[in-house]
């Protein structure tokens, strides 16, 4: 879901962010992810790499990265921006992580509101563990790269850019063997085979063993028979049935009822009520500007945002907008009534008013909208955030 969460991304004001799009066949430029290795429970380092030779206007990047959640885990507080990322300016942003058929999925981004070219070199590095269990070996690093350009073409003085072709190599985390060695002496004594002493040396990859004397126990065998009489739980399948739609349909199996499968998917949430599966899909979204002002002189300041979501949306004008805060509701931020929203591809323009007593602070904004096809019903909810100051 979060996978485009970059690739469109528009500033604002005249300063376009677009995403470039220039080809050299030969001499791409390439977005590398580094290799480390350490052991379980370790946390290693991986950066991004940029290698640009063929002197492309590269303003912004981004790398979709995959791995196995099983043998290591992303540690996203230690993303950080590199020299090349801080040397052009620019600002690092980070997806969730996302698991399914035991891939986790995450993206990576380095752009800013300036039109500054990134330099060669790491853009961006992020911390990895490797988890107490997983065994010695070598894991890949699935790296997809992309890249945008610092201004837009000449020829195409348009609202969205152009996107240069990027190369990437994967990284890989090499697991390696902790080797321990313990050391065991015993004493033996007594009886007509003399005395005498033997050691035990243990490592994790080679074992020597000393024996001095062995026993041998042999144990008498005891059988219990007993005498179960069961009533069986159930005769039908109708004896089973709990009267709920959301947990399947029960059957009886040699007189023991089974339980039932939920009928619906993944993503899906079903209603007892209704008797129905709808799917649900949350997105996250880009929202600019990050900061809206409250006005100083006139009781109120109307103003756009422009929304960026993760993924294609289902807005539309019966869609709900709803303001909130850390305390409740955000109180004198509101819909502009004389505007309508709309929306442009992965892109929501919002009018919103701020009136002048507009509380300050943190401001998430959320938008549910629902879509109907011909095999169920879509329930979609988009949530960003923004500063009012």
């Amino acid at each position: 879901m979060m996978r485009n969460y970059i690739k469109n991304f528009i500033l604002t004001a005249g300063i376009l962010c677009c995403i470039p799009c220039t080809i050299f066949a030969a001499t791409l430029p390439s977005l590398d992810l580094t290799s480390a290795q350490g052991y379980p429970g370790d946390t290693v380092t991986i950066g991004i790499t940029l290698t640009n030779p063929s002197a492309e206007a590269i303003g912004g990047t981004q790398n979709d990265i995959k791995y196995n959640p099983s043998v290591i885990t992303a540690l996203t507080p230690t993303a950080r921006l590199g020299p090349s990322g801080k040397m052009a300016g620019k600002d690092l942003t980070l997806s969730d992580i996302f698991e399914s058929n035991n891939t986790a999925t995450f993206t990576i981004g380095v752009f800013g509101m300036n039109t500054d070219v990134i330099p060669d070199g790491e853009v961006a590095s992020i911390g990895f563990q490797i988890l107490e269990n997983t065994p010695p070996g070598t894991y890949t690093l699935k790296n997809t790269p992309y890249a945008g350009g610092s201004g837009s073409k000449p020829d195409t003085m348009r609202i969205l850019g152009y996107p240069i072709e990027v190369t990437g190599t994967y990284g890989t985390i090499t697991v390696l063997s902790r080797v321990t060695t313990s050391t065991t002496t015993s004493t033996s004594g007594g009886g007509g085979g003399g005395g005498g002493s033997y050691s035990t040396t243990t490592t994790l990859v080679a074992v020597t063993t000393s024996v001095a004397a062995t026993t041998s126990t042999t144990a008498i065998p005891v059988t219990t028979t007993s005498t179960t009489t069961t009533i069986p739980e159930c005769l039908n399948d109708g004896d089973c049935d709990d009267g709920s739609f959301c947990n399947g349909k029960e059957t009886c199996v040699d007189g023991i009822c089974v339980a039932g499968q939920s009928p619906c998917g993944e993503g899906q949430v079903c209603g007892d009520d209704t008797d129905e599966c709808r799917a649900t899909v949350e997105l996250t979204a880009f929202c600019l500007p990050a900061t809206a002002r409250r006005p100083f002189l006139f009781p109120q300041r109307c103003t756009w945002l422009l929304l960026n979501s993760a993924g294609k949306n289902n807005f539309s004008e019966n869609s709900v907008i709803a303001f909130s805060s850390p305390s409740g509701e955000a109180a004198g931020l509101k819909v502009n009534p004389d505007r309508k929203p709309f929306a442009l591809g992965n892109f929501i323009f919002l009018p919103v008013c701020i009136q002048k007593d507009a509380a300050t602070g943190p401001v998430t904004l959320t938008i549910r909208s629902e879509a109907h096809t011909s095999n169920t019903t879509v329930e979609e909810t988009i949530e960003t955030s923004f500063t009012v100051k």
